[in-house]
């Protein structure tokens, strides 16, 4: 494309609009959201501001953050695609949040649906093209459908899903992929978000990226990169299931013990008789100590999340204030 503004654009990763035009009968059907929240969390048209809206939808920042760090979460390698993952005997479950894209925990997978305006080329020109750092979210979270959708099966597999648009077919789509891989290239990662370099993360091990390697606050501290929780009964069958194991363990260790003590060669061993008080000892003391820490981690959790209650609330009551006084002001000239 020719320069805008003493800026080269990057063309559309593929050059044929037919597939726009055969799944949407209105050209204005781009599939954006209605409405998009702002930092401020106030509603706008996304229309209004379409750019605002494209950042939003395919933004993957809190990924790119910690991206040196993300060989932990997963492997540098394209994603399974979707016949695998149900193989894998894994829910695939739609969401919005480009940042959650092939995300797993346990028998889930988060993928987010393959937007229109993403398969318009028009739209790619007018809105995409002009800003590097769109094109480069854009190709990604194309390039990683390619990943997903790589048989027939694949196909049937999206739309019973709601990931791409029941209208799609196969034919159609082989001849988009085989259009795109013209224009863009599929092994290599210079034209997109460096987000896509990996295929699929494990959110846990996101989690404890977020905590311990690049902890950007108490706030990451505590919740992480994906908060897995809305109550602290379930935080704490999260963080201190090993609980369980351990009580197991000791059980079968004090077992040990009291038939060790049992036995004459080594009722009189005096190393022995030692080891089993200590760890009698141990095993009295370690409920009080687990109880103990719960209730302090508990109490910490309690107050840091009135905190951020309070600040919110406080916040929002601000911008609040602002808002309505630049209504006035507007109204009043």
């Amino acid at each position: 494309m020719p320069p805008k503004n003493g800026v080269r654009l990057e063309p559309p990763p593929f050059h044929s609009p037919t597939l726009r035009l055969s799944l949407q009968d209105d050209e204005h059907d781009t599939g954006l959201p209605t409405i998009l929240v702002d930092k401020d969390e106030r509603l706008w048209l996304s229309h209004l501001s379409i750019s605002d809206c494209l950042h939003q939808e395919l933004g993957v920042e809190r990924l790119n953050r910690i991206h040196r760090h993300l060989w932990w979460a997963g492997r540098p390698a394209a994603a399974r695609p979707l016949h695998r993952q149900r193989m894998l005997g894994r829910e695939i479950v739609p969401t919005q949040r480009a940042d959650f894209h092939l995300l797993w925990a346990d028998r889930r997978i988060f993928v987010k649906p393959l937007p229109r305006y993403l398969l318009d080329h028009a739209f790619w020109e007018k809105h995409i093209c002009p800003d590097p750092a769109l094109h480069a979210l854009a190709c990604g979270l194309l390039v990683s459908y390619t990943w997903l959708i790589r048989h027939d099966t694949d196909l049937m597999l999206a739309k019973e899903t709601h990931l791409v648009d029941a209208r799609l077919d196969w034919p159609t789509w082989r001849q988009f992929v085989e259009n795109l891989a013209e224009g863009l290239d599929l092994n290599g990662t210079a034209m997109i978000n460096s987000r896509y370099a990996y295929g699929e993360l494990r959110i846990k091990r996101l989690n404890q990226i977020y905590r311990f390697a690049k902890p950007g606050g108490l706030r990451d501290v505590v919740s992480g990169y994906a908060s897995g929780y809305d109550s602290y009964t379930g935080f704490f069958r999260e963080n201190f299931g090993w609980i369980v194991t351990l009580f197991g363990f000791g059980s079968i260790l004090l077992s040990a013990l009291q038939v060790g003590n049992g036995l004459e060669t080594l009722e009189s061993h005096e190393k022995f008789r030692r080891l089993s008080c200590i760890l009698t000892l141990m095993a009295l003391l370690a409920p009080f100590a687990i109880a103990a820490v719960s209730l302090l981690l508990f109490t910490c959790l309690f107050w840091f999340h009135l905190a951020q209650t309070v600040r919110y609330h406080r916040k929002k009551e601000q911008l609040r204030r602002k808002w309505n006084e630049s209504i006035k002001d507007r109204l009043n000239n």
